[in-house]
């Protein structure tokens, strides 16, 4: 049996593949390739005769799925799949998997550490202490007895409202599914109450746009959005239209419609918005962690655990 690591997972080489072999039997062959695909071409070419694909978020179209002959598995080592053409692997049986809860440590923390940032000033802070020493202009605010929003009550959802209730914030949560024990309401009352509005929840065709002009329009004036989700959730042209206006206070943003954005952005030019460059998974243990369950996933694959994984 052959894998092919497509694209390179993020940490170092050596230690994926030390992780593969802690893992999966001897006999799996495994290729490795140190850059991202850079066509579906190129992509073809390098599944052209595997059992196994192994991806982040390299696209697999409908085309490449249809024309990989051998092609049995797709391990995406990342919590979305939506780069992947699920009704073409369904329509040749070919099983995907993901890796839904390796980084809600990671990207619940960088959600407060936006919200604290943004709270305290910390950017600014830092530049006045670098440059003219003053507390003008630095008044923050607290965390604590605030009402944060959680859109989505997955395993991130869920880690933020740990945290959150460590910090003494009143929690509500809008999510299709009901289960927990927190306040549960529906989007447009949760947008109407919420200082803080955290979106934990995937992108797919009921999630495009979901925020947008009018429901920025029902947030309060003093209001910050974060999104470590997925860009696209966020109706960009609506959140710069808000943040201009001061219809919101404020946002902080991680993820974007298309990445990486550039320098020119209009994004770039806004005071009131804090970015980060899609880093919400990105520490040293989570990216480990996220490699060593992809692997687990191909092994249960190899023992006969056929359905999809996809969460």
């Amino acid at each position: 049996m052959k894998l092919s690591i497509i694209e390179p997972l993020q940490i170092d080489n050596e230690k994926v593949i030390k992780i593969a072999s802690e893992i999966l039997p001897n006999s799996i062959e495994i290729v490795t390739y140190n850059s991202i695909p850079n066509s579906q071409q190129e992509l073809s070419d390098r599944i052209k005769d595997v059992d196994i694909a192994v991806c982040v978020n390299t696209k697999f179209s409908k085309k490449v799925i249809e024309n990989a002959i051998n092609l049995k598995m797709i391990s995406v080592s990342f919590t979305g799949y939506d780069h992947i053409d699920i009704d073409a692997t369904n329509r040749k049986n070919i099983i995907v998997s993901n890796v839904p809860d390796y980084a809600s440590d990671a990207v619940s923390e960088l959600i407060f550490g936006f919200a604290i940032s943004f709270y305290r000033k910390l950017i600014k802070c830092d530049n006045v202490v670098r440059t003219n020493w003053t507390k003008e202009g630095l008044l923050g605010y607290n965390l604590s007895k605030k009402t944060i929003g959680i859109v989505g009550f997955g395993h991130i959802g869920k880690k933020v409202a740990k945290i959150a209730d460590a910090f003494n914030m009143n929690i509500i949560v809008h999510s299709r599914s009901k289960k927990g024990d927190v306040k549960f309401v529906e989007l447009n009352e949760l947008l109407l109450k919420s200082d803080i509005i955290v979106l934990a929840l995937p992108l797919n065709k009921d999630t495009k746009g979901l925020i947008g002009k009018k429901e920025f329009l029902l947030m309060k004036k003093d209001a910050l959005l974060i999104n470590a989700a997925r860009g696209p959730i966020v109706d960009t042209n609506a959140l710069i239209d808000a943040l201009k206006n001061n219809k919101i206070k404020g946002a902080c943003v991680d993820v974007y419609d298309v990445e990486p954005i550039s320098e020119n952005d209009p994004l770039t030019k806004i005071d009131n918005l804090i970015l980060s460059p899609h880093i919400g998974y990105y520490t040293k243990e989570a990216l480990e962690e996220r490699t060593r369950i992809t692997f687990e996933n191909i092994k249960r694959f190899i023992d006969g655990e056929v359905e999809n994984r996809c969460e």
